[in-house]
């Protein structure tokens, strides 16, 4: 019995040092991939596959492809991304500083290329918005649409399509500049920084330059550690405004079929395929910190006279927008006499309005002549018009 408790001990410790051992064993082994994994991953990760496994869309609904005809020398793309509901934003931008541009015209400046701007969409409208938007790209001639859903998911998608749509139908351009919707920038200044620095062969994506982002776990910018398995982000270019070389441009779009696709169009464009295809990304552009702050919308004509400050920044309504552009365009008196003809206005007009239905109306009686009613009508909104 003794004999038998003693191997059962025996055993018991025998199990346990090889339960240890097989632990130590277990915990060296991957301790040791683990730390060849961080380079493993991040060698894997930037490698392109060696078949198309994200084929940009080419299936247009609105091609556009009239937008680029006469197009020589010198020439710079503007890549909007927009949506069927930012029709005001299209047009503020048509009126200021996008249309300004197409003109060839900037207050106080010499532009040195010629420019065009296109705005962006996707498709999962309805028949009614499908046909605005379609009207739309008649008038104006500035619109793209592609058959993809138009999300903010896809906005990569959204991008990519257009970079390939420039490629297509203006492959004779120097530069593409990809703007959001709500972003105002000081084209003269931005592209005399670009021109500081000589073109290579593999080209160059200049913009405001982040380096060592982390890739966020959670929260509104979260991103799956199997979809980037890494901790941090390559150096890229902030997403609101940035401008890739020619030569950059078939680099970044061919290497992007090639990749899995990757949500964060800026990280994506700017920084994995920037990086895969060894295009150099130039920091060119300083915080502004100015968003939503409408005392401080004619910092860019305080700022006119120096040349590495005040050049873009984001988040503006229209109407900041417009603001910022007469500022630039007449100088802040402006927009003081502006403000004082409004509030005049606001209290004259309503006098101006009952003064002339009131003598509307008397005349009518004598003239027993109902056509004077539509005389106030008309009177009215003249008035309003020239008031606003």
């Amino acid at each position: 019995m003794r004999q038998i408790k003693c191997f059962a001990c025996m055993s018991c410790m025998l199990l346990l040092l090889g339960i240890n051992l097989a632990i130590f064993t277990f915990t060296r082994y991957h301790a040791s991939v683990a730390e060849m994994s961080i380079e493993e991953y991040a060698h894997a990760y930037f490698t392109p596959s060696d078949y198309v496994v994200t084929p940009i869309e080419e299936d247009y609904m609105i091609d556009g492809r009239q937008l680029c005809e006469g197009l020589s020398g010198k020439s710079v793309i503007l890549l909007i991304p927009s949506t069927i509901n930012s029709f005001q934003s299209r047009q503020i931008l048509r009126n200021t500083w996008i249309g300004s541009l197409k003109n060839k015209v900037w207050p106080e400046r010499e532009l040195q290329h010629s420019y065009r701007a296109v705005f962006v969409f996707g498709q999962n409208y309805n028949a009614q918005e499908n046909t605005r938007l379609l009207e739309e790209s008649r008038i104006y001639g500035d619109v793209i649409q592609g058959n993809f859903k138009d999300s903010y998911n896809n906005l990569t998608r959204k991008t990519l399509f257009g970079l390939k749509w420039v490629l297509n139908y203006c492959n004779q351009i120097d530069y593409v500049i990809k703007v959001d919707i709500d972003t105002f920038v000081h084209i003269p200044k931005l592209m005399a920084q670009v021109a500081k620095f000589t073109p290579s062969f593999e080209g160059e994506i200049f913009g405001r330059l982040w380096k060592d982002a982390e890739a966020r776990r959670d929260g509104k910018w979260k991103i799956d550690i199997k979809d980037y398995p890494l901790r941090k982000y390559p150096p890229y270019c902030d997403g609101p405004i940035y401008v890739i070389s020619a030569s950059a441009l078939p680099r970044i779009v061919h290497t992007s079929q090639y990749m899995d696709y990757f949500p964060f169009e800026d990280v994506f464009v700017t920084g994995i395929l920037a990086k895969i295809a060894r295009v150099r990304r130039i920091d060119v552009l300083p915080s502004l910190e100015l968003r939503n702050e409408p005392e401080r919308v004619c910092s860019f004509h305080f700022g006119e006279h120096d040349a590495t400050s005040n050049i873009a920044d984001s988040d503006y309504s229209p109407k900041q927008i417009e603001r910022i552009w007469t500022c630039l365009k007449y100088g802040p008196g402006v927009l003081d006499y502006y403000h004082q003809y409004k509030y005049h206005t606001m209290i004259v007009l309503p006098f101006c309005v009952l003064f002339v239905v009131a003598l509307s109306k008397e005349l009518a009686r004598i003239l027993n002549d109902h056509s004077f009613k539509w005389v106030a009508i008309d009177a009215y909104a003249k008035i309003y018009e020239f008031a606003y």
